[in-house]
């Protein structure tokens, strides 16, 4: 059961990292 919460902060990293990436692209 080690997967369920390590592909969880996988999926919560890369959705805050196109995040950050989208508002570092709006910004300059």
């Amino acid at each position: 059961m080690q997967t369920l919460p390590f592909s969880f902060v996988l999926l919560r990293f890369l959705s805050y990292s196109s995040y950050s990436s989208s508002v570092l692209f709006f910004l300059f």
